[in-house]
């Protein structure tokens, strides 16, 4: 009876840490953020247009990789963009569609972390707290509402390695365990240096058990290889796929320097994790990794902090530098909750001696997350990408009173919002004589669309000066108010942030 009541209570509070997540995740989704960014209403658009045509809005027939911003650097990145069809299809083209496979798949993630770091540690307590402080972290919350691919990676890579430890007591389990790392391949550029390497070190850790078993461990090789063959293939046939990591300078760059920025961006990448987590929760992290690195006894612990480690490697190996991103780091979430718990429980004694301790503690530990949410979401780039909704709604309703839509306004590829707001046709979009010109003095061959059907985007130094009755889009201030008369202006809090004018 006692037995009873105590896995009740561990359910009872697993099922609350799950449902604060699920609150966290889900309240207002379709309204926090406040805009869709440009890779959302591109991942949208492209599962409406799979869903009315059959093609992706670049043309290409259910892909197997994509080409949004450019045919000349395709990415295999897919998982997300599949994933969404059938939320667009029952709820149609809108930020709620896009966004609620993300808080599906980053609620789950939750009780996810709680399985693995149990069947790590085999304590309760560091189970429920890793759970608790992944549910309430400020970076996976904002990552799990948005329609973007990284939210996929924490998922599927910890789900893999939870079958993975399980597969130590029964084999059969490996099977799950290299099924679902081969999915997490598309889930995530990351995923194409930390998955191999997990499997490596894996491997090495485990060589004995694995050989033991031959049969078993070739099956679950050969299910591994099944799934990913088709990577193998685009990778083949386009060495372009590989994305950030390609680096078309590379034989022109000796490899001393290559190696000492890698390092330089190595090292910052770590020091901003500060930007996306509060600094007691980082405290408490490398006080974990300095357990888990003295436990001797049990090497499959340690491989926790081989993976901390491992998963700043692809942000650091990009050829764009170092940058302060919310998704190249974002391979480490899991692996920071689960060694924070671990931190957490080493010096809870402490912290419960002295009330007052405790009380600075959680107080820090709130002002810092605050500062956490305050950073994440006051991007440049989420700031551009605001206004949109309400410009495309009111452009719509006018547009046949005009020859010409001039945006001159300086967001990251606005065509994309044309289109996903606009619900515009995709066969109409793929019949256009769409007008695209690559960038100039930069190092991957992004393009960007400067005209289609009647609009017009002067983005990079560009603009077409079109005859016939124009409507234009600008910043609040950035225009001649002598020679334009507003038309409509919109606000956010309160604070103009587009201006549609015409001439006057």
């Amino acid at each position: 009876m006692q037995d009873l009541q105590k896995t009740l209570v561990r359910n009872k509070i697993v099922i609350l840490i799950i449902i604060l997540a699920t609150v966290l995740r889900f309240s207002y989704l379709d309204k926090f953020p406040f805009a869709v960014n440009v890779d959302e209403a591109a991942k949208g658009y492209n599962a409406y247009s799979l869903l009315k045509i059959g093609k992706s809005f670049r043309g290409l027939t259910w892909p197997l990789y994509f080409t949004d911003y450019s045919n000349q650097q395709p990415s295999h990145v897919i998982l997300y963009n599949y994933i969404i069809i059938p939320s667009v299809a029952l709820f149609g083209l809108s930020p709620f569609a896009i966004r609620l496979p993300a808080a599906i798949i980053g609620t789950l993630t939750i009780l996810i972390i709680y399985l693995l770091s149990f069947e790590l540690f085999k304590s309760r307590s560091l189970a429920h707290l890793s759970a608790l402080f992944l549910a309430i972290s400020p970076w996976h919350i904002f990552i799990s509402r948005m329609a973007i691919e990284p939210i996929t990676y924490p998922f599927l890579f910890l789900l893999g390695w939870y079958f993975a430890q399980k597969a130590l007591k029964n084999k059969k389990y490996l099977y799950i365990s290299t099924f679902v790392f081969g999915l997490c391949l598309y889930s995530y550029q990351s995923a194409l240096l930390t998955v191999p390497l997990f499997l490596l070190a894996y491997t090495v850790i485990n060589f004995k058990q694995l050989h033991s078993n031959k049969l078993i461990s070739l099956f679950s090789l050969f299910v591994f290889i099944l799934v990913v063959s088709p990577l193998v293939f685009i990778f083949l046939t386009n060495p372009f796929i590989l994305g950030h990591f390609y680096n078309s300078s590379a034989n022109q760059t000796s490899l001393n320097i290559r190696i000492t920025e890698f390092v330089k961006n190595y090292i910052g990448q770590l020091l901003t994790l500060h930007i996306f987590y509060p600094l007691t929760i980082l405290i408490l992290a490398m006080v974990g990794f300095w357990i888990v690195l003295k436990k001797r006894s049990n090497i499959s612990i340690k491989l926790i902090a081989f993976v901390t480690m491992m998963s700043i490697i692809p942000a650091a190996a990009t050829n764009l530098g170092y940058v302060v991103s919310a998704t190249r780091t974002f391979p480490i979430v899991g692996n920071i909750e689960i060694l924070s718990a671990l931190g957490f429980l080493q010096i809870k004694d402490r912290l419960t001696k002295s009330k007052v301790m405790l009380f600075t503690f959680c107080l820090i530990s709130m002002a810092f997350m605050f500062i956490n949410i305050v950073a994440l979401t006051s991007t440049r780039e989420f700031y551009f990408s605001i206004g949109f909704k309400e410009a495309v709604s009111y452009i719509n309703q006018v547009k046949d009173g005009y020859d010409n839509i001039i945006v001159n306004y300086p967001a990251n590829q606005p065509f994309a919002y044309f289109l996903f707001y606009g619900k515009y046709p995709p066969e109409k979009f793929l019949n256009e004589k769409v007008k695209r010109v690559y960038l100039k003095n930069r190092v991957y061959p992004f393009e960007l669309v400067h005209k289609f059907d009647k609009y017009i985007f002067c983005q990079d130094g560009w603009c077409e000066n079109p005859k016939g009755k124009s409507l234009y889009l600008f910043e609040p201030y950035n225009y001649d108010t002598a020679h334009y008369k507003e038309v409509l202006q919109i606000y956010f809090f309160k604070q103009k942030v587009m201006t549609i004018a015409q001439k006057r």
